[in-house]
């Protein structure tokens, strides 16, 4: 059977979205998750493994105002008028991570390709978390992307805490890129398709 083109499946989203908000239907377009389109889960608590939707805190959002991976170039929609991220929850209460400018360390586990770095893309300075390591409390996250290098995660956002936490999102109709396809690859991770084009995971015990 073939899949649906890309292109084909923006403009089913695009109808999705602008006819059923009351779905809550979300449409993602960035390098750090499948691209297409989601359903958010508002009210559930999200756990490893899930794709989480949190406000980024002001700080954060101050510093890197205006830039796409960010969330946007218009106020957003959380407290502050910051913006709504969503990220893979890779580490939560009882985990030990450990950051360092070389890698991110899980449970004793390195994540694959998973070093810090100190400016964008354009060359412009992003926020670091802190250093160092630490067991996760009650109601703290750690989220990550394998899906592209450069991922805005909590390298640079930090630790995310219970308070800034909006839920969870689920895969309704969705695909990789060529590039993220190729990320997965050089982290030894395999993209597996749910369905026809529903979703797509990692091998299963793969973070």
């Amino acid at each position: 059977m073939k899949h649906p083109r890309p292109l084909a499946l923006l403009a089913f989203t695009a109808l999705a979205c602008s006819s059923v908000p009351l779905l809550h239907l979300q449409l993602n377009r960035t390098e750090s998750g499948p691209v297409g389109l989601w359903r958010a889960h508002p009210d559930r608590r999200p756990v490893v493994g899930d794709v989480a939707r949190f406000c980024m805190r002001p700080e954060h959002a101050h510093q890197t105002a205006g830039r796409p991976y960010a969330g946007g170039t218009v106020r957003g929609p959380c407290a502050y008028r910051t913006w709504l991220l969503a990220k893979p929850v890779v580490a939560a209460a009882g985990d030990t991570v450990e950051h360092t400018p070389a890698a991110v360390v899980i449970n004793g586990r390195a994540l694959p390709l998973s070093p810090t770095r100190a400016r964008d893309s354009h060359g412009r300075a992003i926020p670091i978390a802190p250093f160092g390591k630490r067991v996760l409390r009650s109601g703290e996250y750690w989220v990550h992307s394998p899906y592209a290098e450069a991922s805005f995660d909590s390298r640079y956002v930090g630790i995310v805490r219970a308070n800034q936490m909006r839920g969870t999102l689920t895969p309704v109709l969705t695909w990789i890129t060529s590039g993220q396809r190729a990320a997965l690859r050089a982290r030894g991770l395999t993209p597996r398709r749910c369905g026809s084009v529903a979703c797509v995971q990692l091998n299963s015990g793969a973070q």
